[in-house]
């Protein structure tokens, strides 16, 4: 079945709809182009921080989720099916034991600060 025979099957309001679609995807590549070519030739002096040139390129980021999302309407509308399946495998490596603190208890910790070591007081110390 060649490309004329579906378009001659198809009605016409579908026909167009996918016209514009595609019309509609040139034009986003030519915006995500032109975003780029922006973001690329902005001088440093001008744009310090960056600011203007990371502007740019989060709209061409947002122009490419577009541009997917009609190109995936386009494939749907031709008959195309995606699935997309993906795996991650984590390979978990044994992390060395931590080291063991001493830890006191409450009852210690009141016992320890209640009895004080008292200091050596030597006789003689005091002139009198």
């Amino acid at each position: 079945m060649t490309d004329q025979t579906i378009n001659e099957s198809r009605p016409h309001s579908l026909t167009r709809g996918v016209g514009s679609l595609e019309d509609n995807l040139e034009q986003v590549s030519k915006a995500i182009i032109e975003c780029f070519e922006v973001a690329r030739i902005i001088p440093r002096d001008m744009d310090e921080y960056g600011h203007i040139r990371q502007a740019e390129i989060g709209n061409a980021v947002r122009l490419l989720r577009a541009s997917a999302k009609i190109g995936r309407t386009l494939a749907l509308i031709q008959g195309s099916k995606f699935d997309h399946n993906i795996s991650v495998t984590r390979q978990i490596t044994p992390s060395p034991a931590p080291k063991r603190r001493r830890v006191q208890t409450i009852t210690q910790q009141i016992q320890d600060n209640t009895n004080p070591p008292h200091p050596q007081i030597s006789e003689g110390s005091n002139n009198e």
